[in-house]
């Protein structure tokens, strides 16, 4: 996942003191979502080309991440049928938690997600993720 910066919090130290301490703070926005088999080489991009979404992580070393496909599904209907609420579910990842950070990987320990199964894992970035 390639990720860039869209805007810093206000906080009340100097930035360039921030980002020396914690590069990560901040929150990002979705570029692209690529996924490659490490076997094959196949590259797929399952949310589309532009994807939208944003990943955040806070001083106090919590974090969130809403990522959904570009051509995402809309309806004027309040409430779906249960036919309707799978091409959403399908389209969108979305989780919080708290976060480590060691310069070399970011370490995201997810306690609540979109699909239930993710909750309570360890989701290791260094494979996965770029942030420029």
């Amino acid at each position: 996942m390639k990720v860039a910066d869209v805007t810093q919090n206000s906080l009340d130290v100097p930035k360039a003191a921030l980002a020396a301490q914690n590069p990560i703070l901040g929150t990002w926005k979705l570029q692209s979502l690529v996924y490659e088999a490490l076997a094959t080489g196949q590259r797929s991009s399952p949310f589309g080309d532009h994807p939208d979404g944003y990943l955040g992580y806070s001083r106090d070393g919590r974090m969130y991440a809403i990522l959904v496909a570009e051509d995402r599904p809309k309806s004027d209907a309040v409430l779906l049928t249960d036919e309707e609420k799978v091409k959403p579910l399908e389209s969108m990842s979305a989780y919080a938690g708290t976060y480590t950070a060691d310069g070399e990987k970011v370490v995201h320990h997810v306690d609540t997600s979109w699909n239930g199964s993710w909750t309570g894992t360890d989701q290791d970035s260094t494979d996965w993720m770029v942030i420029s």
